[in-house]
């Protein structure tokens, strides 16, 4: 009797991770078939960090999103954007940059009377949604 309930409870479990797998699949699907990639920002440093966002949107071209203020372990909600490139400058409160593996160029802009050096990532050409994780 114990077998049985460990192997129900198994495949119970199996089951779950299939219904969330394919959940997955269908949001990408939906994506793809949207043309858009979802990006957002999490915060793994011990310490608060801004997120500064710069991506193209649909409906009104290149356009920036922020100041974001997370807390250790926050994130940002998802934002859309039909192209593969978003830049983007997480700092810390003292204006230095949070720790990030990635980045493949930078570009000025400016927020109000001050211009910032975004970092630029390539999320890809698939449609997904991407987490940029920093302080891992």
């Amino acid at each position: 009797m114990g077998k049985a309930l460990v192997i129900g409870a198994a495949i119970a479990s199996l089951l779950a991770g299939m219904s969330a797998l394919a959940a997955d699949i269908r949001a990408t699907d939906q994506l793809a078939a949207a043309g858009t990639n979802e990006y957002r920002v999490q915060n793994k440093c011990s310490y608060p960090v801004r997120a500064l966002l710069h991506m193209v949107d649909a409906q009104r071209g290149w356009r920036t999103f922020g100041w974001y203020d997370l807390q250790p372990g926050a994130m940002t909600d998802y934002l859309a954007t039909p192209n593969r490139y978003v830049y983007y400058r997480v700092q810390k409160a003292d204006g230095a940059l949070a720790p990030s593996r990635r980045s493949d160029g930078t570009r000025h802009i400016r927020v109000g009377a001050k211009v910032h050096e975004l970092h630029r990532i390539n999320i890809g050409k698939q449609f997904r949604k991407f987490t940029h994780i920093f302080c891992r």
